[in-house]
């Protein structure tokens, strides 16, 4: 500490001061500016939306039990009103499932519905 309060501080000379770089300056900084173009989120329309996400919407198989069709992810089952969650891009988005039959089955994002095939 005594060796810090020791120094002599000297003022800058107000002429000095027209020689300094301004670091703001990328001229005088000799510092490159780049521009660089912003990802814009493109805005997708329910139904195009929905296509995406149906990508990642892979049910393994359909059953029929007690009457009631149930598309079977793994080892979970889900009928027809079930709502589940898809991350597309980073962002989840929930799905409805809103008809399934022994082939094909139909889900729900906003008001697009699309039918899809039991791959």
């Amino acid at each position: 500490m005594k060796a810090l309060l020791g120094k002599t501080v000297v003022p800058v000379e107000a002429d000095a001061l027209g020689y300094a770089v301004n670091p703001f300056n990328s001229e005088q900084t000799g510092l490159v500016e780049e521009e660089v173009e912003a990802e814009v989120a493109v805005d997708l329309s329910d139904k195009d939306l929905l296509q995406a996400l149906s990508q990642y919407i892979n049910p393994t198989g359909i059953f029929l039990f007690g009457g009631e069709f149930y598309l079977i992810f793994k080892e979970r089952k889900m009928n027809v009103g079930t709502r589940f969650n898809v991350l597309y891009k980073g962002n989840q988005y929930a799905v409805t499932v809103t008809e399934i039959n022994s082939s094909s089955y139909s889900v729900r994002y906003g008001e697009a519905e699309l039918q899809l095939k039991l791959k």
